[in-house]
């Protein structure tokens, strides 16, 4: 498969100018670059999905000579990464079309910091978007919350607390700082992270959050059931009630302070 790679992106070039969905899995790309190729040729693709491919060496730039993906509405990149700057053509190309986004993370480039800022400068009108990001950028979660009003899913993964080096602090200021801004349209929020919150943080972001929230998974600090409590309260407070609820807190040495919260909320039956 992989010697014939190179044929099966010269045949979808041949004949793809009305291709609107393409999907690889389990590709290995290293003998051929399909971005390149195939944004040429597949002016109408729609849906684009390179599934456990690894790492894609990609030459797309802002001075690519053609438009790349424009009416790209889905790009999934579960297992794959790429180079930020190619990353960033794609966003800026597909523009208000965008819906739909899974960011793996990103290969060799000197803009793979970048991912959310990106997101929000070039496409407004996405409205589920699940990315690995690292905890240092996690503050762009405030320009991508004040730049795309139609998020329906948000779910950002990172590396996970180290059970022997984690320091016991928590990041109830990123939270904070995210609460009054919220698009209303959110739905789904997931944050499983190396960033843990406080009880009382949950409590006073669900307080003046205005989204209609029916999933919310994040890392707890302190004991899982002060945040149930919190939890509680908050579906009482809004004619709600828990539909399903996960949460514990970790047993390792050093981590019992941290758990993992899942919860998802419903109408009353």
């Amino acid at each position: 498969m992989k010697d014939q790679l190179p044929q099966i992106i010269h045949a979808l070039t041949a004949h793809g100018e009305k291709l609107q969905y393409l999907e690889f899995r389990f590709c290995d790309f290293s003998k051929c670059a399909p971005l390149e190729t195939l944004s040429i040729s597949c002016t109408e693709l729609m849906t684009l999905k390179l599934i456990q491919c690894g790492e894609l060496h990609s030459k797309l730039t802002p001075r690519f000579p053609a438009p790349v993906f424009p009416h790209l509405n889905s790009i999934d990149l579960q297992g794959t990464y790429l180079p930020g700057e190619s990353l960033e053509v794609i966003f800026k190309c597909a523009n208000i079309d965008l819906r739909s986004a899974h960011i793996e993370g990103v290969g060799i480039g000197n803009r793979s910091s970048r991912i959310l800022d990106s997101i929000s400068n070039h496409c407004p009108n996405i409205t589920h978007l699940k990315a690995h990001i690292k905890k240092d950028k996690l503050s762009q979660l405030v320009t991508l919350f004040r730049s795309c009003r139609n998020l329906e899913t948000l779910k950002i993964y990172g590396s996970l607390p180290d059970l022997y080096a984690f320091v016991h602090d928590t990041n109830d200021d990123l939270l904070d700082g995210l609460r009054e801004i919220v698009p209303v349209t959110l739905k789904k929020f997931v944050l499983k992270t190396d960033c843990a919150f406080t009880a009382h943080c949950i409590e006073v972001f669900l307080r003046d959050c205005n989204a209609d929230l029916t999933t919310l998974e994040y890392i707890s600090y302190g004991s899982v059931w002060q945040h149930i409590h919190v939890l509680k309260k908050y579906v009482r407070g809004r004619g709600l009630e828990i539909k399903k609820q996960i949460a514990g807190n970790y047993r390792a040495l050093l981590m019992r302070e941290l758990g993992h919260v899942i919860v998802e909320f419903g109408e009353r039956d």
